[in-house]
């Protein structure tokens, strides 16, 4: 029988400043830096979460980021593999 307890980590949302894409952020970060545009948008009041700011949030962008086994160079170095891809609005 297991009695370990584990602490789930609390992550709070936010959208870019730059690109509209929702982000993720641990509780208590200062900023938040987007891995699509690279656009540093400070956590505030105004950013975190649905309606901090009382002004509606703008629409975020549809965001997939795949992962892929990692390969390996000629000199045998791992090499990542991770694609990003954003949807475009029809």
């Amino acid at each position: 029988m297991c009695h370990a307890v584990t602490q789930v980590p609390v992550y709070g949302n936010l959208v870019c400043n730059g690109c509209s894409v929702m982000l993720m952020y641990p509780m208590g970060a200062q900023s938040v830096k987007c891995s699509v545009c690279h656009y540093v948008t400070p956590v505030t009041s105004g950013t975190a979460g649905p309606g901090g700011s009382g002004q509606p949030l703008p629409k975020p962008k549809q965001t997939v980021v795949v992962e892929n086994p990692p390969t390996y160079d000629d000199k045998g170095n791992e090499v990542a593999n991770i694609a990003v891809g954003v949807k475009a609005d029809a």
